[in-house]
């Protein structure tokens, strides 16, 4: 996670979010240079607090042996976020889940890093790593237990919405041990949802500059996020995404991640139209 002095960002992976961390450093270095060198020896010499800071924590959200114990990333959840900083504006970057699965069965980190012993998708898939795109659906499914330490028998559930769970609820541990269908339905997800920021991932520039308005940043240095460029871009598998991508799959995702597309629509990002 990035911690300013003003607000956090929280590092949802394949949203688009590694660009916004890229982008806001860009930004506070701009900012740190501008400051009066009396305050940039401060903030050097520890006197005062920095002005950004990326915070590497260990990794919470993979229970099971096919996570390094003790690793640390960027991607910090909202539950670890230290509680002098709660206090902040609280952001991330959402995606739609279709386009979200699409992403990363061509970005393939499940190949380098499977998401289960080997062993066991071999006994699935003895083909492995040559899977289609439903195959790789089914192999997210296979994932969830070894994300949360145990099985999800009494909700239908995908992985996506397993993992926004983990990064953005305020107690994650809590619901993910007692959820059920109902429960997804319920209004209750609204409560249990930390107040988070979304920025939309299709249109993430733009967002990111009328959410970074309200912090200082002159226009010069905001119109300067147009000149960044992406970075951890997938490569197509397949430039028709209607060859991979079936009515009956999308309507899979929708049904299976539909607490994503719930909690999003409930802040103002409709996803539920698509394509």
């Amino acid at each position: 996670m990035l911690i300013t002095d003003q607000f956090v960002l929280l590092n949802l992976p394949k949203t688009g979010s590694t660009f916004a961390r890229k982008c806001i450093k860009e930004l506070y270095k701009s900012k740190f240079r501008r400051l009066p060198i009396k305050e940039q020896f401060a903030i050097r010499l520890g006197f005062k607090p920095p002005l950004i800071k990326e915070l590497l924590i260990e990794n919470i959200k993979v229970k099971s042996d096919v996570a390094d114990k003790g690793a640390v990333d960027q991607h910090g959840t909202y539950a670890q976020i230290p509680t002098e900083h709660l206090h902040k504006q609280i952001v991330s970057v959402a995606r739609n889940p279709i386009d979200g699965y699409l992403s990363r069965y061509d970005f393939e980190s499940w190949i380098r890093y499977p998401p289960c012993p080997l062993p066991v998708i071999r006994n699935r898939f003895p083909y492995y790593p040559g899977l289609s795109f439903e195959e790789y659906l089914e192999l997210t499914d296979m994932a969830i237990p070894y994300f949360v330490g145990h099985g999800i028998p009494s909700a239908e559930i995908g992985l996506l919405s397993i993992q926004f769970i983990q990064m953005f609820f305020k107690s994650p541990e809590l619901v993910l041990a007692n959820i059920t269908d109902e429960y997804i339905d319920s209004d209750q997800v609204f409560e249990d949802l930390a107040e988070i920021r979304f920025l939309r991932q299709e249109n993430l520039k733009e967002d990111m500059k009328l959410f970074l308005k309200d912090y200082e940043f002159s226009i010069e240095d905001l119109d300067g996020i147009d000149r960044i460029n992406k970075v951890n871009v997938s490569r197509r598998k397949s430039a028709d995404r209607s060859m991979l991508l079936s009515p009956a799959l999308m309507e899979k995702i929708k049904h299976k991640e539909r607490i994503i597309y719930k909690l999003l629509k409930h802040k103002g990002i409709d996803y539920s139209q698509y394509f």
